[in-house]
């Protein structure tokens, strides 16, 4: 499977996804943004090679609807999914490689966001597994999570006030195939989420249809393991994408092969998800290729997309 088939799709809404591959099909990966005196500013992430160095910037006018470059904000290896800190002062990329400034990993790295929204580097760290696909952030913003999608594996690490990682802390790999023998023939760690009470942290495992449930301390990024230890998605369906709704009560998962919506009560008291309605994503009678790939919901929690 090419790694276009598995990109990640924007962290704050479709239309920005949509946008960033249109500017460079076989580079952006995935965009975040940033409020700016003259709009935002459009963090895009890519997979790095003869046309792309790293993480760049581009001008996002809302009204006009319009895209401007404004060039390399920072170099980075294959820095194919980003995310910021709730204060907007740091910015975290998932490095998707198999080599890691010589280590065999995929790899984690922090910027700071400076005033004219330049990147300067804080520090990186090896992901535990190679493939780092997604990194995301706890609601404290003290720790950082993982999923490491060739290497089957999941981990977490303790971010420091200034912005700068902290060596792995807690590192899971897992064993185990799927019914889908192309496409889940190991594990396959797609999504790394905090639940809403900040208490757990879930990894979508597209290889082996399950969500991992971890119990998270969230001041030392330490995670131990839960009863029950997943949620299981129905065989062959490859759960790849996690959303909490603003209530905190519900999740959406969306599954690739499935091509399918997820409605799942969870309840942070127990830790656990309970699925509670299945939706399609395809048209009736179709019969085509389909990979799901994200769902969102706007900020008030009336309505969700899905890509």
């Amino acid at each position: 499977m090419s790694l276009l088939n598995r990109r990640r799709f924007l962290h704050s809404g479709f239309f920005a996804s949509l946008f960033s591959r249109a500017l460079a099909p076989s580079l952006a990966q995935q965009a975040d943004s940033l409020s700016s005196m003259d709009g935002h500013t459009l963090f895009v992430g890519t997979q790095t090679g003869p046309g792309s160095q790293g993480i760049y910037r581009y001008s996002w006018n809302a009204e006009a609807g319009t895209l401007r470059p404004l060039g390399l904000a920072a170099p980075s290896i294959q820095p194919t999914f980003l995310t910021l800190s709730a204060d907007r002062r740091f910015l975290f990329s998932a490095n998707e490689a198999d080599l890691f400034h010589g280590v065999h990993s995929g790899g984690v790295s922090s910027f700071r966001i400076d005033p004219s929204a330049q990147l300067t580097p804080v520090n990186s760290q090896p992901a535990g597994g190679t493939g780092t696909c997604y990194v995301g952030l706890d609601h404290s913003g003290r720790t950082l999570l993982c999923a490491n999608y060739a290497g089957g594996s999941a981990s977490s690490f303790l971010v420091s006030p200034e912005g700068e990682i902290s060596p792995v802390v807690s590192n899971f790999h897992y064993t185990g195939t799927g019914p889908n023998h192309e496409r889940q023939e190991a594990p396959h760690v797609h999504r790394a989420t905090a639940s809403p009470g900040n208490h757990f942290a879930l990894f979508n495992d597209l290889g082996l249809d399950l969500i991992h449930i971890y119990r998270m301390d969230a001041a030392t990024a330490k995670l131990t393991p839960h009863t029950p230890p997943a949620w299981q998605a129905p065989a062959g369906s490859g759960p790849r994408a996690l959303r909490f709704h603003p209530n905190g009560r519900w999740a959406y998962c969306v599954t690739e092969m499935g091509s399918e919506i997820i409605l799942l009560d969870w309840n942070e008291a127990a830790g656990t998800l309970t699925t509670r309605a299945r939706y399609s994503l395809l048209p009736p009678g179709f019969h085509g290729r389909s990979q799901a790939s994200e769902v969102v919901l706007d900020h008030a929690g009336a309505f969700l997309y899905a890509a």
